[in-house]
């Protein structure tokens, strides 16, 4: 069996009576106050390393099986980017009067986009009928008044795109750009 070692043999050290402080005990390699406060910085460090497990415990019950990060898909309407069309720009500009009263004179010149893929044919026919698509949108700026175009441009373009699109038998305008659209304002 191992051999049992009285404590306060140890912290008394050597036994010689000839110092006269045989009643007090002499400390160890380190002072009280030091050894008082790694035990402090120990408690500490215990109670942070405590306080973080519970943490990542209730965190990790909270968010169940749910993933970490959500993230959105965008919608595919936004990701999509205008198709790129060919332009028939042959059409003069279109001069007109307003619904107005009086009349303003209207100045618009115009641009139809076209799939050329698709309607190999269409650009014939465009050319053929330019005559009467200025015949039309000059009669479709007559039955507006000039505020009305400008507040609803993008109506107004519909409007003539379906109108265009009606007369066509070859294919069909995908969009209408204006390139100058001017309206003089009354005197």
């Amino acid at each position: 069996m191992a051999k049992e070692v009285d404590d306060e043999v140890l912290d008394a050290g050597p036994s010689d009576g000839a110092d006269g402080d045989s009643g007090k005990k002499k400390g160890g390699p380190l002072p009280e106050f030091v050894i008082l406060i790694l035990k402090i910085v120990a408690g500490a460090l215990g109670a942070i390393l405590l306080s973080a497990t519970v943490s990542v415990i209730v965190f990790s019950l909270m968010q169940g099986d749910k993933p970490s990060q959500q993230t959105v898909e965008a919608s595919p309407v936004y990701n999509l980017k205008p198709p790129v069309h060919e332009w028939f720009s042959s059409i003069p500009d279109v001069r007109a009067t307003t619904a107005d009263d009086p009349g303003r004179s209207v100045i618009l010149k115009i641009q139809l986009a076209y799939d050329s893929k698709t309607d190999v044919r269409i650009f014939t026919e465009l050319t053929q009928r330019i005559p009467q698509m200025q015949d039309l949108i000059r009669r479709l700026i007559g039955t507006k008044t000039g505020k009305e175009m400008k507040e609803r441009e993008d109506e107004f373009k519909e409007e003539i795109k379906m109108k265009i699109n009606d007369i066509l038998q070859e294919g069909r305008i995908r969009d209408v750009a204006f390139i100058q659209f001017i309206i003089a304002e009354s005197i």
